[in-house]
């Protein structure tokens, strides 16, 4: 299972952070001066009257926010500031708590931490580094949403809480003690962006995660499938829902639904082979008795497989194979070669097994057994036919 997890969570955090929350901070209360030098887009001229205020007056927080948010403006995109967290800070401390220097502070902190995901490693994750972000991130957001919420109906109120949200949807680990306990409160945010947002996206989100929540924390996979579908039906292209509705569908023994959705959810993903689908809806085909459909599926797995493989043998990473993708790679080829039994290719079953065998499947042991014994009994087992690559 922590295997599993830990390749999930390296995948999903490059896919998750590819698209940076747009924050927008806004001004409290700007003199006349700076207001219309910052409408001219003279923001470094802005900053330099405002320290003038700053010096002449220090303890005016309002002035440290302003400060904080000509700051932002004036960096390229998806930028941070420490300069921008000390204003920040220093407002908080002069009693300046609006909900809008919290959300600024969130901003930084944010964009600091997402910045590490494109090199962040199992080590970080072992180590409980990126719950610790997790936790820190979100008491942040939740001090800005505490001043607002007597405003539910407002564009702040759903701008803070849809980034509340989004939070959860980008550090989305079921396994982190601190995401279970906030659960509850992802449950409600959900609800309550569906009630106040007009935005199709954010719909689709909130469905996904509430089915998401369902599945993974209350078990509960009538409700799971409903918020699934409901998001499905927001946006056909996000290819998500597709999967995990296909993975219930599947536990469930729906097979032909199953494949259905695996068939989308493949037909839609561009930049990841999901192997685990692939060996999935054959499994379906397999039961289903469409045994030439589920050889085309194993022998695509196979492939994704192996391509990886080959890749970390060339880089000397093998032991990393072997730990993220021994266990899949003995099965793959167990299963396949349970297939060409149906088929009646008993060479190549056999081949198979060998192979899953020397990957370390025990399961394939009792394959080639069972394969053995019957064609023994048919006296059509030749043991000096078996070819085994390894």
């Amino acid at each position: 299972m922590t295997r599993i997890l830990l390749f999930i969570l390296l995948f999903s955090l490059i896919s998750k952070v590819n698209s940076q929350i747009t924050f927008n901070p806004v001004f409290d209360s700007l003199t006349s001066s700076i207001n219309s030098l910052y409408k001219q887009n003279k923001i470094t001229k802005a900053i330099e009257q405002i320290n003038k205020e700053i010096t002449s007056n220090p303890n005016n927080g309002i002035n440290y926010f302003n400060r904080a948010v000509l700051k932002f403006y004036n960096l390229p995109n998806s930028k941070y500031s420490f300069e921008i967290i000390g204003d920040c800070k220093k407002a908080i401390t002069l009693m300046y708590k609006t909900s809008e220097v919290y959300y600024l502070l969130y901003s930084q902190y944010y964009n600091i931490f997402t910045e590490e995901f494109g090199t962040f490693g199992t080590f970080e994750v072992a180590s409980g580094k990126f719950e610790s972000q997790f936790e820190f991130l979100l008491k942040k957001i939740d001090s800005a949403i505490e001043k607002v919420t007597s405003w539910y109906t407002t564009n702040k109120y759903e701008k803070y809480l849809w980034t509340r949200i989004d939070l959860f949807r980008r550090y989305e680990i079921t396994e982190f003690e601190s995401y279970k306990e906030n659960v509850p409160t992802l449950l409600k945010d959900c609800n309550n962006i569906l009630d106040i947002t007009k935005d199709k996206n954010k719909k689709y989100w909130a469905h996904f995660l509430l089915a998401e929540s369902y599945k993974s924390y209350y078990a509960d996979t009538i409700k799971a499938i409903k918020y699934y579908s409901a998001a499905i039906d927001l946006d056909v292209n996000k290819f998500n829902s597709y999967k995990e509705r296909g993975n219930l569908r599947y536990e469930q023994n729906d097979l032909e639904n199953a494949i259905e959705d695996f068939s989308q959810y493949l037909s839609k993903v561009k930049d990841y082979r999901d192997y685990e689908i692939f060996m999935k809806r054959a499994i379906c085909y397999w039961i289903l008795e469409k045994n030439n459909l589920a050889l085309i599926d194993m022998n695509a797995c196979i492939s994704i497989i192996e391509s990886i493989r080959l890749k970390m043998i060339k880089s000397e990473n093998f032991s990393t194979f072997e730990i993220f993708y021994g266990y899949d790679w003995g099965r793959a080829y167990n299963l396949r070669g349970q297939n060409f039994s149906s088929l009646q290719n008993y060479k190549e079953s056999l081949v198979d097994f060998n192979k899953a065998i020397e990957c370390g499947n025990k399961d394939a042991q009792e394959s080639k057994r069972k394969l053995v014994e019957s064609l023994k009994l048919e006296n059509t087992y030749n043991e000096s036919s078996e070819i085994n690559t390894f």
